[in-house]
């Protein structure tokens, strides 16, 4: 299968149908789709790697995130500031051996004292660690019911 040749909104379909079940794949796949950029782009396309299943036959397709990072920093993706500060926060929740470090890539659009506020808060108010799980993230996309039916009507894992 070409992913050059799938119109973006097949390719969408096809992503959220592949991720479907794994909330962080599918936050980082809507967090793009949203974007409404890199799906879009014949370079980003070629981090996408794609194939059938060995169960079903069905295609499936997946974002090669390392691949993707490889190529926003090596400026083979064409991209404006917000969209270089998007790709990294997708693969961040997409591949958990990505970090990302918000102040660097959000840079001046982070408040001066969001990141000094936000760690005296943690340390003096809160009760347990703060962190935001793809699952959370997954209920913050509007339209999406969990369970419901992806784009090419296979029910959802």
């Amino acid at each position: 299968m070409n992913t050059a040749a799938i119109p973006a909104r097949q390719l969408i379909c096809l992503l959220q149908d592949t991720a479907a079940g794994q909330t962080a794949d599918l936050a980082a796949v809507e967090l793009l789709a949203r974007h409404n950029h890199f799906l879009h782009i014949p370079q980003f396309r070629r981090v996408i790697a794609a194939g059938a299943s060995v169960l079903t036959g069905a295609p499936v397709v997946t974002i090669r995130w390392q691949a993707a990072i490889t190529a926003l920093e090596a400026g083979r993706l064409p991209a404006t500031g917000s969209e270089q500060a998007v790709l990294p926060i997708a693969a961040s929740i997409g591949d958990h051996d990505i970090p990302v470090h918000l102040r660097e890539v959000l840079g001046s659009g982070l408040p001066g004292d969001f990141c000094a506020d936000l760690e005296r808060d943690q340390r003096e108010r809160a009760t347990m660690s703060m962190l935001v799980t793809p699952q959370m993230l997954n209920t913050m996309v509007p339209g999406r019911r969990p369970g419901g039916r992806g784009c090419t009507g296979r029910r959802s894992r």
